[in-house]
């Protein structure tokens, strides 16, 4: 699919169901489109593409010109918005770097220009979307749109961009698969029907000089990359254009190396890489394309190996014989298959490790959303469920939040906090960080003995039963810390659950919904605190290749403590004693003696038995 623009505009100005229409505008101009704002807002485009399937129509590519502006508030801020699986997926043009919430961050353009000159874009959508879906069969696109839809920074408004008579123009908006370097094309008067008078036309590549047509057929040579054919009549006229994607190249594998913990081998291709008969063999371990370890990231050429989450452990001066076999390319060329050695060398290794786990609270989830949300989810079967994402923008400690948005007005923001049921004599206490602002209305609901509790958080209204109050809780945008003591809010419910188990916990407005579309807020270190009777033993595990060295950690009742990083225990078993609730802050030194980032666990040790007080004298 081309659309070059010369008679045609096949976009329409967006708008979204139930709202209101964008204040875009478009003209033909010198046969490229001038898109131009008439009111502040979106900014938004729909551009009408029809149904694709990305894994066979992998490229997109358009040219693009932006004129610079004097003032601020007519520049254009816009991203592109793809819709897959129902999900929509920004990749970062010229505006905001945080795509609008509930959308997955894709990817970037890189050196967007607002120089008045024209430049090409290159998305290499099926690649992008392979680190996201590596081993689905198709990628359904249903829908482009271009505009921005975030909130902050007052661009909705047209204040700092996009504000009324801000323009850019785009031209040879393609989607297109990828063949080999000599194409070949027909003409046809209709389908199945070879061009009657072939020498009424010419052809002319990349805008280059026509070359008359003789039969129907055309033979071009071309170098990797986007190409636009067009056919002119006998004034010259475009009559009718194709664009197409060469990938002429077989694929080439590079030199093996690793790069935080992650094994990789860089792969020249210039169509893509079929991984479905593939098998990575690393030692005495293989890995085949259904691996969840076993990744190819093809807009930056490189397959990956999470060896470090794999489990993956070698030793200083080690060498480690490594294949690949089996791979193609997506036109079917071979990859030869590949073989070589890991020269395992501590001494390269120099990058921090992450996070060490807890083998014994495995059950209890991580809680600190540094690599996944753990059991959070949007509530789906809610009135406006929240968009639940991981944010790096803000945090308690660490990398990473829990961000919860409303994304109508008038909703419940409903999400999934646990759906694994737990008894709470294992676990009688919860533990986490929050931010809020004043706006948001949310409670805990818990599912235990076959009744829903309601606990409260900042919501005023609720039908149902509330056994208990989140203490000193504060709505001001910073970072506070609470704690739920599940066991004795349950065991002080009418009637009283003395031994149960929970089913479910949710986070949710109820009954009269105050949140507004927008509203947000944030969880950090949602931690389940476990019983501790005696003493804490645990065997300590690392996503490091270097695997274990040491141990480092300080127990207290500072909810963050740094241990020092001098080793208190080799090996990787941690056992500790202590009395109430208490935090163990654990660091791990790898092989390679580089120390860990630091976890927090709060732990809750039952009261010592009590001493029985001596005899009275005689």
């Amino acid at each position: 699919m081309t659309h070059e623009f010369s008679d045609s505009v096949p976009f329409v100005t967006y708008k979204r169901e139930g709202g209101v229409a964008s204040g875009t505008r478009f003209e033909i101009d010198k046969g490229a489109l001038k898109i131009s704002n008439a009111y502040a807002g979106s900014f938004g485009i729909d551009t009408k593409t029809p149904a694709f399937d990305a894994v066979k129509f992998g490229h997109l590519t358009f040219d693009y010109l932006i004129p610079p502006v004097k003032d601020r508030n007519q520049s254009v801020k816009v991203n592109f918005f793809i819709r897959v699986k129902g999900v929509y997926h920004g990749v970062n043009f010229t505006g905001p770097p945080e795509v609008r919430p509930g959308s997955v961050f894709l990817g970037t353009i890189p050196k967007v220009l607002d120089d008045g000159q024209w430049h090409r874009v290159h998305l290499p959508l099926r690649d992008w979307l392979r680190k996201l879906y590596p081993r689905d069969e198709t990628l359904p696109v249903d829908e482009i749109i271009v505009g921005n839809w975030n909130p902050a920074n007052y661009l909705m408004a047209g204040i700092g961009g996009n504000g009324a008579g801000a323009s850019w123009e785009m031209d040879n908006f393609a989607i297109n698969g990828v063949g080999p370097g000599e194409a070949k094309f027909t003409v046809q008067d209709e389908p199945g029907k070879p061009v009657a008078k072939p020498e009424s036309y010419s052809w002319s590549l990349d805008g280059g000089a026509a070359t008359a047509l003789k039969t129907a057929e055309i033979t071009v040579a071309a170098d990797n990359g986007f190409h636009l054919l067009q056919l002119l009549d006998a004034a010259k006229k475009v009559v009718a254009d194709y664009g197409f994607f060469v990938g002429k190249d077989a694929p080439v594998a590079g030199k093996l190396r690793v790069v935080r913990n992650t094994l990789e081998i860089p792969i020249e291709t210039s169509a893509g890489l079929n991984l479905k008969t593939a098998k990575l063999t690393v030692g005495d371990r293989v890995f085949e394309s259904d691996s969840p370890y076993l990744i190819w990231d093809g807009a930056a050429g490189v397959l990956e190996l999470d060896a470090g989450n794999a489990g993956l452990v070698w030793k200083d001066g080690q060498q480690v014989p490594v294949s690949l076999e089996g791979t193609t390319d997506l036109l079917g060329r071979a990859l030869p298959t590949f073989q070589s050695t890991l020269a395992v060398d501590y001494s390269t290794l120099k990058t921090p490790p992450a996070w060490p786990q807890l083998a014994a609270l495995k059950t209890a989830g991580n809680g600190t959303f540094e690599e996944t949300a753990d059991e959070w989810a949007s509530k789906t079967d809610s009135e406006g469920p929240a968009i639940v994402e991981r944010d790096h923008t803000t945090r308690a400690t660490g990398r990473y939040s829990l961000r919860l948005t409303s994304p109508i007005n008038s909703s419940t923001s409903a999400a999934w906090v646990r759906r694994t049921p737990f008894e709470v004599a294992k676990f009688p206490a919860i533990e986490f960080d929050y931010r809020l602002s004043p706006d948001v209305r949310m409670d805990f609901l818990i599912s235990a003995g076959g009744i829903t509790y309601s606990i409260g958080f900042t919501d005023r209204t609720t039908k149902i039963p509330r056994i208990g109050q989140i203490a000193g809780v504060k709505a001001d945008n910073e970072w506070h810390h609470a704690r739920i003591d599940l066991q004795s809010l349950l065991q002080g419910a009418t009637p009283p659950i003395t031994a149960p188990t929970v089913d479910w916990i949710v986070i949710t407005d109820s009954d009269y919904l105050g949140n507004a579309r927008g509203d947000q807020y944030w969880i950090d270190n949602f931690q389940m605190v476990p019983a501790i009777t005696g003493a804490f033993t645990s065997q300590v595990s690392l996503a490091d290749v270097t695997g274990i060295k040491a141990l480092s950690w300080v127990l207290n009742n500072e909810i963050a403590t740094v241990p020092p990083a001098t080793v208190k225990e080799s090996g990787d078993v941690v056992n500790v004693s202590g009395t109430g609730l208490q935090w163990l802050h654990l660091r791990v030194q790898n092989g390679a003696g580089q120390w860990s980032e630091t976890s927090n666990w709060p732990l809750m040790f039952a009261a010592p038995p009590a001493t029985p007080a001596p005899p009275a004298a005689p």
